[in-house]
């Protein structure tokens, strides 16, 4: 599920409906995976980057890959 930015004051309701649902969340609101979203791009260095929450993933009971995590910025 993206999560636009147009729901970013629904982000926390969203997400807790989500939690143990086997389903991958990713939006580019700020903080989005520390705020407990699985997937979160970011811009850096004129790139899109992703942080992921893979204690997220782990309470959705999702497995990543390792060459997906070896990418990413681990948030937990």
């Amino acid at each position: 599920v993206f999560v636009s930015r147009a729901a970013q004051d629904q982000v926390k309701a969203l997400l807790a409906k989500l939690a143990r649902l086997p389903i991958v969340t990713v939006s580019d609101i700020d903080g989005f995976a520390e705020a407990g979203g699985m997937i979160g791009l970011v811009e850096a260095e004129q790139r899109i980057r992703f942080r992921i929450n893979l204690s997220a993933a782990r309470q959705a009971r999702l497995k990543l890959s390792s060459q997906l995590l070896k990418l990413a910025t681990i948030v937990d």
